[in-house]
């Protein structure tokens, strides 16, 4: 009995028995307030860090290049001369059609670069495509 209790008594009274709760449904509510927060955070955790990657992406073209920087705290930077672009392929699934985003993949001949989640990735493949075509009147 606590001292608390004990305090409470008055003279002369005394004590039959001292009662016992449970222990399992608090043992119950502490197990499942672990999952649940687990639940909840881990899911909450992936959410902040996919807004970070994407709010740490950045797409540039610019009239000699395309530039590339990504990442929260490993940094990818890349670059390629538009002269060098070979290829430009855009995936976009049924989803990146509604909502109007896709994949660009930026190919030279030695290397491939994606883009992922690129939004207007079709304007974006047209741009890349009209700088690189070299018109004889504008060399």
């Amino acid at each position: 009995m606590s001292k608390e209790m004990q305090a409470e008594l008055y003279d002369g009274e005394n004590v039959v028995m001292e009662c016992q709760f449970n222990k399992i449904v608090p043992v119950i509510k502490l197990v499942l307030g672990i999952i649940f927060f687990f639940l909840l955070f881990i899911p909450l955790g992936y959410g902040i860090a996919a807004y970070l990657r994407w709010k740490k992406k950045e797409l540039v073209i610019t009239t000699q290049r395309v530039l590339a920087r990504s990442g929260v705290f490993n940094i990818r930077a890349t670059e390629l001369d538009i002269e060098h672009v070979k290829d430009i392929t855009v995936y976009q699934p049924f989803w990146g059609r509604v909502f109007n985003y896709g994949t660009l993949t930026v190919k030279s001949a030695s290397d491939a670069d994606f883009y992922t989640m690129v939004k207007d990735v079709q304007e974006v493949k047209k741009v890349i495509s009209r700088l690189g075509i070299k018109d004889d009147k504008h060399v």
